[in-house]
């Protein structure tokens, strides 16, 4: 929600260039203070107040063009002679420094220009606090100087805020609403940073569903000869505001009551902007649009004042119900990839949605098929399908299935799902691994939970945030399983931006961590997926995919242990690419006395496409003792 304050002295600056363009002499027109600035009084001791109306200054004439940034010749100089802090502004925001280097400049313009500069300097001045300031502006032989003594920088010395009406019984709104204050007492004072508190009170209101907030009173008294300001605000909340009804427009294919069971507040609650842009994420994320727009109806709000709920305005797009995949690709952990797939966002014309696809790979074949109701009203789902597989990695050959039901749910940022699942496995190590083709079977019946936690700054490439996934399963030997086991799993990944105002500032520092224990008497009759293997692109680099578990007759097989971390840096060279350095440490095994960590160290270059970054790395594993090239797409979170 963007607010726009405008003030009459911008048409002033723009009849003045206009003058200035066409009669190369308007000097007593030009960027000065208002009645809305604070200026210094006549007489000793005396102060002078400010309306609630913007402060304009030099500024508002906007940046140069591109065509005024050329590198064309200066057309006279411009000697400027101020504390550091003034001088950028002097040179940007008047029309002696603007027009230096225009090509459209005429000789005859100078005079009207120079004429111009000190009128506009004292606004600088004053717009940054200096209401004592003065400046000196010389031309001749093509040259114009300008000299300031800018003198004691006016501070803050007392500040009175405060609002009236219903928002100041609310504490929490009212600690928001201050917090967006920009000039605490002890500050300078500026004019924009005055200008632009106002505006973040009455922001930060609306934002809380006091849409009809205004300022009732807004003061600042300044006393040049103590160099002192002290201001004063009131700020009238009026009513808070509550959310009305829905307006959905766009819909043909998908029901109205997929849209309204997103929301995450009912007709009647009351109005938040925070509230409202989770529901357009929740709309977004829902998979059956490629468009969103949800907002709040202020037109009607402000025609009209005894309404007390703000209708919803909901645009929306609708993607088509099906879709088919084709995609091809190749990582060094899987080899050459080829995938076929088909989405389908109303089967049975009820609104669920199918995945499904069949990807084949050097390694491993996989064909599965998920199907997911909307979200009601709570914000639950269900969801089941089933996938069978079959994998051939470092000497153990698997065919395994899994079918599966189950419910879960989304708050937020954090995705939940308990499931019940029944997994079968047949396993193979290959002949010639020193056990002749042995071949062996298991199954079980598992009931898990899953917690997720996404807080990233984008999904396809973050620079900032994290992600948490925790994972909590089991089986009983005695319902439809092998063996009696329990699991617990997590990883958490951190990206985290170096400081600004470091040489690394152009750095992104990525933290992983993964932890797995399998409660059991043995590994055996327990389906691999709920043992740990690791090593490859997105593990422990320096090793081959999946080759670091538990050696049984040659082949690696599943350990039920895990604990790894990683330490990498990112250093951005362009928005296409960044370099990248890594350490890798841990293993996985069977016991915890097995427990001998490995390592891999390397660097790396990281591709920013439209599908995420592609990762190219070499690493060098320390056990291994050799190089090892490491190819992969995005991460795995």
């Amino acid at each position: 929600m963007i607010f726009h304050v405008w003030s009459a002295q911008r048409a002033s600056l723009a009849v003045a260039a206009a003058c200035l363009l066409l009669l190369g002499a308007c000097s007593s027109t030009g960027p000065g203070a208002d009645e809305s600035s604070p200026r210094p009084a006549a007489g000793a001791g005396a102060t002078a107040s400010a309306s609630a109306g913007p402060v304009e200054d030099p500024a508002a004439v906007g940046p140069p063009s591109p065509a005024e940034q050329s590198k064309a010749k200066l057309n006279y100089k411009f000697e400027v002679n101020a504390p550091e802090a003034l001088v950028e502004p002097i040179r940007t925001q008047t029309y002696v420094g603007r027009w230096q280097k225009r090509k459209d400049y005429q000789a005859f313009q100078f005079a009207g220009l120079a004429g111009q500069l000190e009128k506009e300097v004292q606004a600088i001045l004053q717009a940054n606090g200096y209401f004592n300031g003065k400046s000196i502006v010389t031309t001749g032989d093509n040259t114009v100087k300008v000299e300031v003594k800018a003198g004691p920088r006016t501070t803050v010395n007392q500040i009175d805020l405060s609002i009236i009406g219903p928002a100041q019984d609310d504490k929490r709104v009212l600690e928001f609403a201050l917090a967006t204050w920009q000039l605490p007492e002890g500050s300078f004072f500026q004019s924009s940073s005055w200008q632009s508190s106002k505006r973040n009170l009455i922001e930060a209101l609306h934002q809380q569903g006091y849409l009809r907030a205004r300022i009732a009173e807004s003061r600042a008294q300044v006393k040049p000869e103590l160099t002192a300001a002290s201001l004063t605000v009131v700020v009238d909340s009026g009513e808070r505001l509550q959310f009305g009804a829905l307006d959905i427009t766009g819909l043909e294919r998908y029901k109205e009551k997929t849209v309204s069971d997103l929301r995450p507040f009912k007709e009647g609650d009351p109005y938040t902007l925070d509230v409202l842009l989770l529901y357009q994420a929740r709309l977004r994320s829902a998979g059956y649009f490629s468009n969103v727009t949800v907002l709040p109806r202020l037109d009607l709000v402000e025609s009209q004042p005894e309404l007390l709920q703000v209708p919803i305005k909901v645009e929306l797009a609708e993607r088509q119900t099906k879709r088919a995949a084709v995609g091809i690709g190749y990582s060094t952990d899987e080899g050459p990839r080829g995938q076929l797939g088909l989405q389908h966002r109303n089967l049975f014309n009820r609104n669920w949605q199918l995945e499904s696809a069949i990807i084949v790979s050097a390694k491993k074949q996989q064909a599965f098929a998920n199907v997911r109701t909307p979200y009601d009203d709570q914000n639950y789902f269900n969801g089941f399908g089933g996938r069978v597989e079959r994998e051939d990695v470092e000497g153990l050959v698997s065919t395994s299935s899994n079918t599966y039901i189950g419910r879960g749910r989304r708050v937020g940022n954090i995705e939940t799902f308990l499931s019940l699942q029944y997994q079968t496995e047949q396993q193979r190590i290959a002949a010639g691994s020193g056990a002749d083709g042995r071949t062996f079977s298991q199954s079980a019946l598992v009931l898990g939970y899953s917690w997720n936690l996404r807080k990233l700054d984008s999904s396809i490439d973050p620079r900032s945030g994290y992600t948490i996934s925790a994972q909590v399963s089991g089986a009983y030997d005695q319902l439809f399983s092998d063996q009696t086991f329990g699991r617990i799993y997590t990883r958490a990944i951190r990206f985290q931006p170096m400081p600004r105002d470091s040489i690394f500032k152009d750095g992104t520092l990525l933290l992983l961590g993964e932890v797995g224990i399998v409660s059991a008497d043995s590994r055996d009759g327990i389906p691999s997926e709920n043992l740990f293997r690791t090593g490859g692109a997105q593990t422990i680099r320096g090793y081959s995919y999946r080759s670091l578990g538990v050696i049984d007759a040659g082949a690696t097989v599943g350990g039920r242990y895990e604990l790894l971390g990683s330490i990498e840096y990112q250093h951005r060279m362009s928005d296409l690419y960044s370099l990248a350095a890594f350490f890798d440490y841990g293993n996985a095994v069977d016991t915890r006395q097995d427990y001998i960590p490995v390592s891999g160290t390397g660097l790396g270059v990281r591709f920013r496409t439209p599908i995420g970054p592609v990762n190219l790395d070499m690493a060098y594993g320390h056990q291994a003792r050799r190089l090892r090239l490491h190819f992969s797409v995005g991460y795995s979170f």
